[in-house]
């Protein structure tokens, strides 16, 4: 952001449009499967497991390469008072695949439950999650939101990578005449 707002971007050349979008690295990369995206940041689990199943996209450069410190969240006004609690409900996700659904299965994994027990919920993003009532745990970064964090926090290692259209480097390449 700090490179848009000094408009170094402009001063190299480059158009580059910041596009938010709050449900994450699943959409990030249908995003990029359309060609609606040129580059993302993504959970680096995520786009490898997009690129596996046969996505036009390739992981071109690190972004982050330390852990993300997540907690497993509910409402304030809720029943749930203990870890226990939370045992067979669904956590809420953005997307499968996301940061919030392997740092769920991580949670399950760590408290003993396994991750075949893990159920979970899509809500796309936070707001989702206020809609789905009394907001059943989730697992979201740390100081995202104001809710009661119930146990202890993840220190989960969903890295980042920035990722390009395969369209965007066929386009760039020196081979392309580009």
């Amino acid at each position: 952001m700090l490179g848009l707002e000094r408009r170094a971007f402009v001063r190299a050349g480059v158009d580059l449009k910041w596009r938010t979008v709050p449900e994450g690295t699943g959409a990030m990369c249908e995003l990029l499967r359309a060609g609606e995206l040129d580059l993302a940041i993504l959970v680096t689990e995520g786009v490898v497991r997009d690129i596996v199943n046969g996505a036009p996209v390739r992981i071109v450069s690190p972004y982050v390469d330390t852990p993300v410190t997540w907690g497993v969240h509910v409402a304030s006004a809720t029943s749930i008072q203990r870890v226990e609690d939370i045992k067979g409900l669904p956590f809420l996700i953005s997307r499968p695949n996301s940061g919030s659904h392997l740092a769920a299965m991580a949670y399950a994994r760590d408290q003993g439950w396994g991750i075949r027990n893990c159920s979970s919920e899509v809500v796309n993003d936070l707001k989702g999650a206020g809609a789905a009532g009394e907001w059943p745990p989730s697992c979201i970064p740390l100081g995202a939101v104001h809710h009661e964090t119930l146990g202890g926090c993840l220190g989960v290692a969903v890295f980042r990578r920035i990722s390009c259209s395969m369209a965007r480097i066929r386009h760039r390449s020196p081979h392309s005449g580009a």
